[in-house]
C-alpha cells in the first residue's frame, strides 16, 4: 500500500468540476498542475459521481495518514514486547537465587540493559 502511495499523483487532491453540454460532471486534480487524476461522467449519477470523487481526493492524504499511524502502533507493540521478554527474563533468573543471589542480580542487571539499550 504504502509503494502504491508513494508512486500516486502527489497530493492533496482537490475536487473540481466539469461542464459540458451533458451536465455537470466532478474531476478530481492533482496538487500539481496537469490533467485531472479522474473524471466521472456517468450521465444519470451526479450525486453517486461526487460521493465516488470526493471519496477519491480524501484518499490521497487519508490513506498516507493511516499507514503513518499503524507503523507507529506497529513500533509500540514492538517495544512492548521487548518490555514484556524483559520481565520474563528478569523472572528466569531471580526464580533460582538460593546462595547464588549476589550473581543473578548482576546478570539481571546486565540483561536489563542490554534489553533496555536504545529506549
Amino acid at each position: 500500500m504504502r509503494e502504491r502511495c508513494e508512486k500516486a499523483t502527489e497530493g492533496p487532491w482537490v475536487l473540481g468540476k466539469e461542464t459540458s453540454i451533458d451536465g455537470i460532471f466532478p474531476l478530481v486534480w492533482p496538487g500539481v498542475p496537469g490533467a485531472p487524476v479522474c473524471r466521472f461522467d456517468r450521465v444519470g449519477a451526479p450525486e453517486k459521481d461526487l460521493n465516488d470523487a470526493t471519496f477519491i481526493t480524501h484518499t490521497r492524504t487519508d490513506l498516507p495518514r493511516v499507514l503513518e499511524e499503524l507503523a507507529e502502533i506497529k513500533g509500540l507493540i514492538i517495544e512492548d514486547n521487548a518490555i514484556l521478554d524483559a520481565f520474563a527474563t528478569v523472572r528466569q533468573l531471580t526464580t533460582d537465587v538460593g546462595n547464588r543471589g549476589h550473581i543473578r542480580r548482576r546478570q539481571i542487571a546486565e540483561r536489563l540493559r542490554e534489553l533496555t539499550e536504545g529506549w
